[in-house]
């Protein structure tokens, strides 16, 4: 049985075990926030101490912060859920268990649409006197670039480079002959993926 010095210099040595464990994390310096297509990447220096990061973000019309993620083990922190053309701000702050350090916050970055998806399919379709040319619409897609080819060639040309519907009609394709179309999709971003072509049709 230990004697009452001894059970007090127990209480202690676990008492100064537990509250070392339990260190405040040191400050946040700094915080940077780069926008690119779809992602606004939040980066700190390490602090001192912590266990995990809580990074929140603000809108530039808004007094309020929202908590993205409370469990942050990285000092990096990617947002994918910006709304493309509203500026944001984040702010990040170090954890020890419930001890926190103080925060910091980003400049405000203006947050940029993802680029556009792929075209997964084109078709092609010969009326009297025009050639109708579909697809399905494309993710954040702005404008449709529609190419053709005639059978034979190699090259393409471009009828219009501004569709801004998922349907074109060329009115230009020459009856007899055999020609196939190529769309892909664009926003400020630039280019979508993979464009797609469809089967080869005759003109009427």
């Amino acid at each position: 049985m230990l004697s009452r010095p001894d059970a007090k210099r127990l209480r202690i040595d676990f008492y100064a075990t537990l509250t070392s464990s339990n260190t405040a994390p040191g400050s946040i310096l700094s915080v940077t926030a780069a926008a690119t297509p779809g992602i606004i990447t939040v980066s700190w220096p390490a602090a001192a101490n912590a266990e995990r990061y809580v990074v929140a973000r603000q809108v530039s019309d808004s007094t309020s912060w929202t908590v993205l993620d409370s469990n942050v083990t990285e000092t990096s922190f990617q947002d994918t859920t910006a709304e493309a053309g509203k500026a944001y701000r984040y702010r990040v702050r170090a954890y020890n268990g419930s001890l926190s350090g103080n925060a910091a916050n980003s400049a405000y970055v203006t947050a940029l649409a993802p680029k556009p998806g792929d075209i997964v399919s084109v078709t092609a379709a010969a009326s009297a006197g025009k050639i109708t040319v579909s697809w399905p619409a494309a993710d954040y897609a702005q404008r449709y670039a529609v190419a053709r080819q005639v059978s034979g060639s190699s090259s393409w040309t471009v009828l219009d480079s501004n569709v801004t519907e998922t349907s074109f009609q060329d009115t230009t394709a020459e009856a007899g002959k055999a020609y196939r179309y190529r769309v892909r999709a664009y926003n400020e971003q630039g280019s979508g993926g993979a464009a797609a072509d469809s089967s080869y049709v005759t003109a009427k």
